[in-house]
């Protein structure tokens, strides 16, 4: 089996060689498009994919943090998390998704991020956070630690 080079070239070559492929089809796949079905063809998101490559490809990878100019090593994976209730159990939906807008914190900014949030953690509700949620879904975000062995 042929190991796959992450990085940035290869992926554009990637997405167009996809779109190319199902052109004849009549189906037309912009570039962001293409990406996202590589992501999920490679089980990934694609956000985790793109900084995958950025990482480099020697060593132990790991992931950045995700605030813009923040290059510390990410310690958790930020999820947007809400409840929807419904009038019965049978009606009562999890969210529970990678937040895209910041998938993934340092310990410094997780600190920061929860000690500047405003509004109130709860079902259906909004809070508002200086580096995550910035599309301002309903929920609140949640951690998940990238280190298995620590909770976070």
């Amino acid at each position: 089996m042929n190991s796959l080079i992450l990085n940035t070239t290869s992926r554009t070559a990637m997405a167009r060689k996809l779109a190319e492929a199902i052109r004849p089809h009549g189906v037309e796949l912009r570039h962001a498009q293409a990406t996202r079905v590589l992501a999920t063809i490679l089980d990934e998101n694609q956000h985790t994919l793109a900084a995958k490559m950025k990482q480099p490809q020697s060593g132990t990878p790991h992931l950045s943090c995700s605030v813009p100019g923040c290059n510390d090593a990410a310690h958790v994976e930020v999820r947007l998390f809400d409840l929807y209730v419904g009038h019965s159990n049978d009606d009562t939906e999890l969210f529970d998704q990678q937040d895209f807008t910041c998938p993934y914190l340092c310990l410094n900014h997780l600190g920061k991020n929860e000690e500047q949030a405003q509004g109130e953690r709860r079902p259906r509700g909004l809070v508002r956070y200086p580096y995550t949620n910035k599309h301002m879904a309903q929920g609140y975000s949640i951690y998940r630690s990238l280190d298995s062995t620590k909770p976070s």
